[in-house]
């Protein structure tokens, strides 16, 4: 695959030339702060581990430029699953290398380290996830609210437009950046993204295995849970993301996955007064309406209802939780293993 992007030297990486054989031998679980890749990137500091990935704060040496390392460890990964992470990680660097955005992270560059490490480098945004901003300072106003939902939805029209759905949209997934002026949204991680040419279905496009589906439990919509997948999951995500927004809390939450499933599977999102008089509250109420029929099926859509929809006369400080749930409570990604489909399966005989 060929990364090209305006300004960058393409650089060229091909993940399935590496032999499992090589990965298994080749064990790097460290990399030491320091450590530089390809005499190319320096790694500053680590940002982060997720399952077998680390991201790291790094130095572009030939600029100077600070940018964001994510490795992939592919030498740790099981047998079993190194394909799929495998086909994962590829389609990441196509998502990343297809979209061009201002709300969108950018792609910088792709490599192979000692041949056990795959890494993508992408553009380093300063400032906090959505996440944490929520966490510390409760809900948003109507009007930023509306402003950064606005900057995710065209984030996600451009990504739909490329035949790309985001699959884990959530609040620690979007950088809430700027400083002095009003802040902005940009949306990171497409490392659950997938490609289609048929929005309607995503059956011939799975690459997760049959026992389990990834993404984020908390903001699944209904047919991602059963492992069908198009741009209007992404659309009921960004709509339980956009009332949490308005309220400090999520929408669904619960002592288990399953739980919190089932609550996706039957419940219906309740939208708070003043909300559910107002525009807005018609908006979000059909974009997590749990039949996609029903559902906005393109985030263009919601956006063309949404820049029409006016803030003024909506009031916000009744709608508001008491408590909050921290950022790492529901929102990580979580996959549905076997166990909660088998359970799935058994309640809808």
């Amino acid at each position: 695959m060929r990364v090209r992007q305006e300004g960058w030297s393409p650089f060229e990486v091909n993940i399935h030339s590496l032999r499992c054989s090589d990965l298994a031998k080749r064990k790097i679980s460290v990399l030491e702060l320091g450590t530089v890749l390809n005499e190319r990137y320096r790694l500053d500091h680590k940002i982060v581990s997720t399952g077998f990935s680390d991201i790291y704060r790094g130095t572009k040496l030939t600029t100077n430029q600070t940018v964001a390392i994510k490795v992939l460890r592919l030498g740790e990964i099981p047998k079993n699953d190194r394909k799929e992470m495998q086909e994962r990680f590829r389609r990441e660097i196509s998502a990343y290398s297809t979209l061009a955005h201002p709300n969108l992270v950018r792609l910088v560059d792709t490599g192979v380290y000692e041949n056990a490490l795959v890494y993508l480098v992408l553009e380093y945004i300063s400032g906090e996830t959505l996440a944490i901003r929520l966490w510390r300072d409760g809900a948003l106003g109507p009007f930023l609210a509306k402003h950064l939902m606005m900057q995710c939805l065209d984030a996600l029209s451009a990504a739909h437009g490329q035949g790309i759905v985001h699959r884990d949209f959530k609040p620690h997934n979007i950088m809430v950046t700027g400083t002095g002026g009003q802040p902005n949204a940009v949306v990171l991680d497409l490392g659950l993204a997938g490609a289609t040419d048929d929005w309607l279905s995503m059956a011939g496009d799975r690459i997760t295995q049959p026992n389990h589906v990834p993404g984020s439990v908390a903001y699944m919509a209904p047919e991602q849970i059963k492992g069908e997948v198009t741009p209007a999951s992404d659309i009921y995500a960004w709509g339980l993301v956009y009332l949490e927004c308005l309220t400090g809390s999520p929408v669904f939450t619960g002592s288990s996955n399953y739980e919190i499933v089932m609550k996706h599977m039957n419940e219906t999102v309740q939208i708070p007064e003043p909300l559910a008089s107002h525009p807005l509250g018609q908006i979000l109420r059909r974009a997590t309406a749990k039949s996609t029929s029903v559902r906005y099926r393109l985030a263009t859509e919601a956006l063309s209802d949404l820049r029409r929809c006016g803030m003024s006369e909506l009031n916000t400080a009744r709608m508001t939780s008491k408590g909050i749930a921290r950022p790492d409570k529901g929102h990580t990604t979580t996959r549905i293993d076997k166990e909660v489909l088998t359970k799935l399966a058994r309640d809808s005989e």
